[in-house]
């Protein structure tokens, strides 16, 4: 009897420090504030935000969405998007950052895009605004890019439009997170939706 308590007390210590590891690895995506000058720069976006002026006539775009226009969507990409989600939930945010140790917004969008479809986007807002067709707010559907104008000098941050008025993206003080675009924050602030698929 006292050998059964002995291991019945061993397991309850096994599954306690693995819960305490749990909650541990879940608070580590929560991204300490940010300074200033970080701020500053994060939403001039990677590759320079609103600063980036790429003509309807320019190669680097005519590349991008050529390459879009190549890309077989296969049957299952609500799934294929949905899992690639999934993996950067909770993930810091991290300027400049395109994996799981931290990614920023256009990286993050990159990176779902990338492990779901195979599909290469630049690591820009600015530059993802110009990718695709441009979508009504009200025509949103699974996948649509959305973006918006933090500092009031062009679009500068991005998300993915999961339905339901809902995005993903990857937020300077949470990381990657779910919004709203209700939200007073971010309503006031859209610019605009584009369906690269």
């Amino acid at each position: 009897m006292r050998k059964v308590a002995i291991v019945l007390s061993l397991v309850c210590a096994t599954l306690m420090t693995t819960a305490c590891k749990t909650t541990t690895a879940a608070k580590r995506y929560k991204s300490s504030p940010v300074t200033r000058d970080e701020i500053r720069l994060i939403e001039a976006d990677t590759a320079g935000g609103a600063t980036i002026s790429i003509s309807e006539t320019s190669p680097d775009l005519r590349k991008y969405n050529e390459n879009i226009r190549r890309t077989n969507v296969p049957y299952d990409v609500v799934t294929r998007l949905n899992k690639e989600i999934d993996k950067y939930i909770g993930t810091r945010y991290k300027y400049g950052g395109l994996n799981e140790n931290g990614l920023d917004c256009s990286g993050f969008v990159f990176r779902v895009y990338m492990g779901a479809l195979n599909l290469e986007l630049p690591h820009s807002s600015a530059m993802q605004a110009k990718l695709g067709a441009s979508v009504q707010k009200n025509e949103l559907q699974f996948g649509d890019l959305v973006f918006f104008n933090i500092r009031g000098r062009g679009i500068s941050h991005v998300g993915i439009y999961i339905g339901d008025g809902n995005f993903v993206h990857a937020s300077t003080k949470l990381g990657v997170v779910v919004s709203n675009l209700q939200e007073k924050y971010y309503k006031e602030r859209y610019v605009s939706a584009r369906r690269i698929l």
